[in-house]
C-alpha cells in the first residue's frame, strides 16, 4: 500500500494506492490545512512514516 497527500484548492487530502492499482484513490471527506497535519493523521491512523508518504504538490487545473 502506498500513501499520498495531495494539495487541492480546498486543502490537503490523503489517498491510498494498492499494489495492483494504477492510481491512488483520494478520500476528500477529510481535509487538512497542510502536509504536516495530514502526515500526523496518517501516522496516527495507519502508522505510516513520513518517508513513506508521496506528496503531490501541483494543483489540478
Amino acid at each position: 500500500m502506498e500513501y499520498y497527500l495531495k494539495i487541492t484548492e480546498e486543502g490537503v487530502v490523503h489517498g491510498k494506492k494498492k499494489e495492483n492499482e494504477d492510481e491512488a484513490v483520494y478520500d476528500e471527506s477529510i481535509r487538512f490545512n497542510d502536509f504536516e497535519e495530514g502526515y500526523e493523521w496518517l501516522n496516527k491512523k495507519y502508522g505510516v512514516a513520513k518517508r513513506d508518504i508521496q506528496y503531490i504538490h501541483q494543483l489540478e487545473i
